[in-house]
């Protein structure tokens, strides 16, 4: 058994259905249909974050040690866990640079304003994702860098804000 804990993700993926992962969508989707810039809590939260193609080329990298039967204990089962990250963000910074990227873009029609979120009302009105942005979750990837020589290569999650924001827009409008 080999067990991967990535945290926010990121990229457009590359697969047929989903192309998009939770949270950091779910916030542009948020900021976008409800005008406004949330802030849960103090706005100090901290979250790890790996582009989806990042992620993407460990499991490559692990299905290549499979396939040539690399069996060290150190890879696989109690020890097959692996954390993986490339730069850290505070929730509130990133929803306020979504809300003035996504203004400087002409997604929104005006400059947004924060607002204070509550949890309840958070899980209320953007599901289960938004209670991440009220919560610390933090780690290094380490072992798949020693383990397998995994690298990230992609920016981190604010170089991807424009990209996420675009996306989510054309979601919007879809429905």
């Amino acid at each position: 058994m080999t067990t991967f804990v990535s945290l926010t993700t990121p990229g457009r993926g590359r697969g047929p259905a989903n192309q998009r992962s939770r949270q950091a969508y779910e916030l542009a989707h948020f900021i976008l249909s409800s005008q406004y810039i949330p802030i849960i809590g103090q706005g100090k939260s901290r979250w790890n974050n790996v582009h989806v193609s990042d992620l993407a080329q460990l499991f490559v990298l692990l299905t290549e040690a499979a396939v040539n039967k690399k069996t060290d204990a150190e890879l696989w089962n109690e020890q097959g866990y692996y954390l993986v990250e490339n730069s850290e963000h505070v929730w509130s910074d990133l929803a306020r640079l979504m809300g003035k990227r996504a203004h400087e873009l002409g997604l929104v029609d005006k400059k947004l304003e924060e607002n204070s979120l509550g949890k309840d009302k958070a899980v209320e009105q953007a599901g289960f994702e938004a209670v991440s942005w009220g919560f610390n979750s933090r780690g290094r990837a380490e072992r798949a860098g020693k383990v397998v020589g995994w690298k990230p290569v992609h920016r981190g999650i604010e170089g991807a804000v424009d990209e996420i924001l675009k996306d989510e827009k054309s979601r919007l409008e879809r429905k």
